[in-house]
C-alpha cells in the first residue's frame, strides 16, 4: 500500500479511530477512505475484526464478509441471533473493534443482526455492539444498500429505508461522522466543485452546460481506449461479447481453481475467462511489484502458458501471470491474545476481465483515466450518476455518450437529512 498524506483532517479521523468512539469515516469519492483505513489498521494496536458488506469488499480489505464473519444466516432477522456456544466463540469477547468496509451498503435489518449478536456474545450485553467500537467505512451518497422486490414488503414493515441509519440499533451507537473534504482523484478545482455538488443533488444547470461539453454523438468506442460504464449488465455484457466476436483469431479458454471454501458469488475474476490477443482488458489486482493497480486498463498482446502480455498506455507490455486471492478467517489466539488471520480457501485465476464496458456499480471505488459514459434509458438508483462521473480522473477523459439531464441526478433526501444530523453532532 502506497503511503499517504496524513494531512489535519485525517489526524483527527485517525485519532477518533484509536479513541474508542464509534465512527462513521465517509468523504467524496477519490478521498482516500480505504487508503486511511488501511492506515489505521497497519498502524493500531487494537484488535480489530475486519468486515465487508461483500464477498469483493471483502477481499480488497483482507477481511470477511458480516455475513461470514459473524455466522449471519442471508435473510436472518435481529431475533434469529444466538449465543455462539463454537471454537470461536472467545474472539467476540477479545475484539476492541470492528471495521467495517462499505457501511453505507449495510443494510438497517443487517446492522440490527450484528448489534444483536454482539450484545448476546460481546463484552457487555447492556451496550450497543455488545461493547465493540464500530468504525464503518463509506459514502451514503454513493450506491445505496439493495432490497429485492421480494424483500420490499416485508423489509418496509420494520424499517422506513434501507440505510444503516434506518437501524433501530443506530440512535443508540453515537457514530461521529468525519467526512473528508480533501479529493486525491481529480485536480481539476472546478470539476471537484461539481461533483460535490452533484454527490449531494445540487447540480445547477450550469454544472450540467460545463459537463454537456464532454457530451459525444456516435461515440465508438471501438475505436478509443475510454472505458464504456453503462446502468445495466444487458449493456455491459452484450457489448463485450460482440466486441469479442469482432477480434479476429482463437479464443483461449482460462480457468480459474479453488482450493478450500471460496464461494463463486465472491470470485473477482471469472471462473471461466474468454480472451483474445487484442482483447482490452482491466487488471484486478494491485501487482506487488508496483507495474500496475486495480483498475488499470490494457491491450492483450500474446497468451502463453502461465502469463498473459498486456500493453498498459503508460507503461508498455507487462506479463501478468496467475493471482491467487485468499478466504480469509479471523480467529483469537489463545497463546499470543492476538487476532490471527486464517486462510481457509483460495482462488486462482489470471486476474484480468474483459473491460470494453463494466457497469456503473461494479466501478464504484475504482478510477480511470479515460472513461465513457452511457446513461441511455436514464439512471435508477440513488447516487448513480455521481459514481460514474467521479469515477474519472480529469474532464478531458471523460465521455458523455448522450447529454446528462438533471433526472439522472437521483438524490435520496432521506440521506440529506442524515448528513445535516451528523454535521450538528459531529
Amino acid at each position: 500500500m502506497a503511503d499517504i498524506v496524513i494531512d489535519r483532517e485525517r489526524e483527527e479521523a485517525l485519532k477518533l479511530m484509536e479513541s474508542g468512539e464509534n465512527v462513521y469515516l465517509t468523504g467524496n469519492a477519490g478521498t482516500g477512505k480505504s487508503a486511511l483505513s488501511q492506515h489505521f489498521l497497519k498502524h493500531t494496536k487494537k484488535r480489530v475484526l475486519i468486515l465487508a458488506s461483500t464477498g469483493i469488499a471483502a477481499l480488497n480489505v483482507g477481511g470477511q464478509t458480516i455475513h461470514s464473519g459473524l455466522r449471519i444466516m442471508p435473510g436472518a432477522r435481529p431475533e434469529d441471533m444466538k449465543k455462539d456456544a463454537g471454537p470461536r466463540s472467545r474472539i467476540w469477547k477479545e475484539i476492541d473493534a470492528i471495521l467495517t468496509d462499505e457501511l453505507s451498503m449495510v443494510r438497517a435489518d443487517l446492522l440490527d443482526c450484528m448489534d444483536r449478536f454482539l450484545r448476546l456474545n460481546g463484552k457487555d450485553e447492556g451496550k450497543p455492539m455488545g461493547g465493540v467500537q464500530l468504525i464503518g467505512v463509506g459514502d451514503i451518497c454513493q450506491l445505496p444498500p439493495v432490497v429485492t422486490e421480494e424483500e420490499e414488503g416485508r423489509f418496509s414493515k420494520h424499517y422506513p429505508g434501507p440505510y444503516f441509519f434506518d437501524a433501530h440499533c443506530f440512535p443508540s451507537l453515537h457514530m461521529t461522522t468525519v467526512d473528508l473534504k480533501r479529493v486525491f482523484r481529480q485536480k481539476d478545482a472546478k470539476l471537484v466543485r461539481i461533483l460535490n455538488r452533484i454527490r449531494v443533488g445540487k447540480a445547477t444547470a450550469g454544472d450540467l452546460r460545463f459537463l454537456n461539453k464532454r457530451h459525444e454523438s456516435g461515440f465508438d468506442i471501438g475505436n478509443s481506449s475510454h472505458l464504456y460504464l453503462a446502468t445495466r449488465n444487458r449493456v455491459v455484457d452484450e457489448m463485450n461479447s460482440r466486441k469479442m466476436r469482432e477480434l479476429p483469431g482463437t479464443e483461449v479458454r482460462l480457468r480459474g481453481v479453488v482450493s478450500g471454501k471460496f464461494t463463486r458469488d465472491r470470485f473477482p475474476a471469472e471462473e471461466d475467462l474468454v480472451l483474445k490477443v487484442g482483447a482490452r482488458v482491466m487488471l484486478l489486482n494491485n501487482d506487488p511489484f508496483k507495474r500496475w493497480v486495480n483498475g488499470d486498463i490494457g491491450v492483450v498482446t500474446d497468451i502463453t502458458n502461465g502469463r498473459i502480455g498486456v500493453e498498459l498506455p503508460k507503461r508498455g507490455v507487462v506479463g501478468v501471470e496467475m493471482h491467487r486471492w485468499e478466504n480469509i478467517r479471523q480467529s483469537f489466539n489463545e497463546e499470543t491474545k492476538a487476532l490471527e488471520r486464517i486462510v481457509v480457501g483460495t482462488y486462482s485465476q489470471f486476474p484480468i476481465r474483459p473491460a470494453w464496458a463494466i457497469t456503473i456499480h461494479k466501478s464504484q471505488g475504482q478510477t480511470f483515466e479515460q472513461v465513457a459514459i452511457d446513461l441511455a434509458g436514464g439512471t435508477f438508483a440513488h447516487g448513480q450518476a455521481y459514481v460514474a462521473l467521479s469515477r474519472a480522473t480529469s474532464l478531458t477523459g471523460l465521455v458523455l455518450t448522450r447529454l446528462l439531464e438533471h433526472d439522472d441526478i437521483i438524490f435520496d433526501e432521506r440521506v440529506r437529512e442524515f448528513m445535516e444530523r451528523s454535521r450538528k453532532h459531529s
